[in-house]
């Protein structure tokens, strides 16, 4: 464990090593929903934020995984942090709703929404439109 308090399987989560968190998960029955002791961020949580597509796959497949659960500093879900980031596929695939609160979107510690944060970074989205490439304009 770092001194952030996180496992192996975070930091592979985050990187998208597919091969040592299949590795980790199986051979060495590491728990896939522990969270760091920093940020209390969980691997798929990691996986999320750096936009792996296939570990965003893979880990739930361990039913084990609370794809829902936030952090202890932004109280940001997984596809918050993905919406944050502009992975919009990922943001998409988990829908940034509360499983108990039906179309009620999830809101951070600053009260920030994924739909907000999607017109934020200006990264390269599938399709620019003209509100966003204002906005980018604005911000440089």
């Amino acid at each position: 464990m770092s001194t952030y308090g996180r496992t192996s399987l975070s930091f592979a989560s985050e990187k998208g090593h597919t091969s040592i968190v299949t590795i980790l998960l199986v051979v060495e029955s590491v728990s896939p929903d522990l969270a760091d002791t920093t940020y209390g961020r969980t691997p798929f949580s990691w996986a999320a934020t750096s936009g792996h597509m296939e570990m965003v796959q893979l880990l739930p497949n361990t039913n084990a995984v609370d794809l829902w659960s936030s952090d202890l500093v932004y109280n940001r879900t997984p596809g918050m942090w993905a919406a944050a980031n502009g992975h919009r596929e990922i943001a998409g695939l988990l829908q940034y709703k509360e499983p108990n609160e039906p179309g009620e979107p999830s809101k951070d510690s600053h009260r920030s929404s994924p739909a907000e944060f999607d017109t934020v970074p200006c990264q390269e989205p599938p399709l620019l439109s003209a509100s966003h490439i204002e906005i980018c304009i604005q911000q440089y």
